[in-house]
């Protein structure tokens, strides 16, 4: 009797793609009045399409990008659906969020002078067609799991001082692990190299495209290993960023080769671990992703949001004015607004992913909640809707609390429960109540 061909417990395929703009646009993450200049670092998607045993995939894309939008998100998976079959669940798209990328957002088009929609368009194709290459052929590997250490995030909020500013607080919390999958072939070399740390990518500004510190790591890696995709996933940095700071004492803008310094610290980072504690997690594949409701604070009455718009003519009384428009229209403003947690599995390991701007508390608390199961705990993954803040931090304010609200048009700050929802979702999703991890 003739045997069945065996099946590989872990099977990979990769791609990549360039999506740097082919022309002058605008760049999301900072304010800016004109169009890029110029681009020390190309921009690019990633993907990588994994299969167990009993031929269940799961995909992910990392994009160089600040942010997805709601549509964006929406086309890509629709197209990659219809191409390879794959549902909501199996499907993970990571933004770098570079402050030095194109805008691509229309939800929150009102913060930039233009969207160039034909790029918009071109993006989201290119994401389809790029995870779609990747599952045009699978190799089998193995999937190990490590930690590495960086130092060079910082957190950002003063609780100590009147309204909680943007400075450099070294005793605030942080994150220091870097997270590392890597998936090699039997002979050892790898594949791919999943990575993850809680910084901003705020390293640079101006009028030049690029990916970053993350960008260059991910150029180092793979000069490193040839032939292997490096993929970064941005971990919950809502909170921390680069310890560029002046004399002052305030946070400065750095320079092209300071992007490379840090690219190359994190990268470093990455291939200490590699050589240090390495776990096997290969296994059969888990997905999950689950949307939930995250509520409100009682917002500002008519006659508040009618104050703050003749006191404020910038960001906060444009907010006002948008609020007041939605009062009229709609006769009340939502009491809550819709948040993903997705989660997937390899074997023992978790991939925890938020799409939200997440204070670093975040990570810290699933990865505390997951242990001793190893995990990878991402923020920016799908549409970008606002900051999300620790239940702690909420009463403290500031700029993560309560006045990035008026960047993305929230009708008030969200409310202390958000937190428990969130993780205690997490964590069922991912298993760790029932004790199956």
């Amino acid at each position: 009797m003739k045997q069945s061909k065996s099946v590989a417990k872990l099977s990979v395929g990769i791609a990549r793609r360039c999506i740097t703009p082919p022309r002058p646009v605008f760049q999301s993450g900072y304010e800016r009045s004109a169009k890029s200049e110029g681009i020390y670092q190309q921009l690019h998607a990633r993907a990588l399409v994994l299969e167990d045993a009993k031929r269940d995939r799961i995909a992910i894309l990392t994009a160089e990008l600040l942010d997805f939008s709601q549509p964006l998100v929406d086309t890509i998976k629709a197209g990659v659906k219809k191409r390879l079959g794959l549902d909501e669940s199996q499907m993970l798209l990571s933004a770098s969020h570079t402050h030095c990328g194109p805008v691509v957002d229309d939800q929150i088009s009102h913060l930039y002078p233009e969207v160039d929609m034909e790029y918009v368009r071109w993006l989201g194709q290119t994401c389809i067609d790029t995870i779609c290459d990747a599952a045009q052929e699978l190799k089998p590997v193995t999937a190990q799991f490590a930690t590495g250490v960086a130092v060079f995030g910082i957190n950002r909020r003063r609780p100590d001082l009147p309204d909680c500013p943007m400075l450099p607080n070294p005793s605030g919390r942080c994150d220091p692990e870097v997270a590392i999958l890597k998936l090699a072939q039997p002979g050892g070399d790898p594949v791919a190299i999943l990575f993850s740390y809680a910084c901003h990518p705020t390293v640079m500004g101006g009028q030049i495209i690029g990916g970053d510190y993350p960008g260059h790591a991910q150029l180092q890696l793979e000069m490193e290993f040839p032939g292997a995709n490096a993929m970064f996933l941005a971990g919950c940095f809502g909170d921390v960023r680069p310890r560029m700071i002046n004399a002052k004492g305030s946070f400065s803008s750095g320079s092209v080769d300071d992007v490379r310094a840090m690219g190359r610290e994190l990268s470093l980072a990455v291939i200490a671990g590699l050589t240090g504690t390495v776990r096997d997690v290969t296994g059969p594949l888990l997905h999950r992703i689950e949307t939930v409701q995250l509520p409100y604070q009682k917002p500002l009455t008519r006659a508040e949001f009618k104050k703050v718009v003749k006191r404020d003519q910038g960001y906060e009384g444009k907010w006002a004015k948008a609020m007041l428009a939605r009062l009229k229209k709609d006769g009340k403003l939502p009491t809550s607004r819709p948040a993903t947690v997705q989660v997937l599995g390899i074997g023992p390991f978790r991939l925890v992913a938020f799409n939200d701007e997440m204070c670093v508390g975040y990570q810290l608390k699933v990865k505390k909640g997951l242990a001793p199961a190893p995990a990878l705990v991402a923020g920016y993954c799908g549409c970008l809707r606002s900051y999300v803040p620790t239940a702690d931090l909420i009463p403290q304010g500031g700029y993560e609390v309560r006045t990035n609200i008026h960047l993305y048009l929230e009708p008030a700050p969200l409310a202390l429960k958000t937190e428990k929802i969130l993780i205690s979702t997490a964590l069922r999703l991912a298993g760790a109540k029932r004790g199956n991890i």
